[in-house]
């Protein structure tokens, strides 16, 4: 499975679409916060910070949900054993 940025307007855009999208947090290694990889066929993203190439990091968890809350999501899981 290939992995790639999105940004915040194209996974809206993919949500607003009744696209099936997973949304899954994950806690990168060395670092503490918390990373949104997506779901949706077969490919997995991680959304990217604004106008950025560089993958979004929330340090809290209840700022990732809000974020994913603004953008439609219905969900999120968090990964609570770091498996890649």
């Amino acid at each position: 499975m290939v992995k790639s940025l999105i940004n915040t307007a194209d996974l809206c855009a993919m949500v607003e679409s009744s696209t099936a999208v997973e949304a899954i947090a994950r806690t990168p290694e060395s670092v503490e916060g918390f990373l949104l990889h997506l779901k949706s066929g077969d490919k997995e993203m991680v959304l990217s910070t604004y106008l950025s190439d560089k993958p979004r990091l929330f340090k809290r968890a209840d700022a990732l949900l809000k974020e994913a809350s603004k953008m439609g999501l219905p969900s999120v899981c968090f990964e609570l054993n770091n498996k890649n």
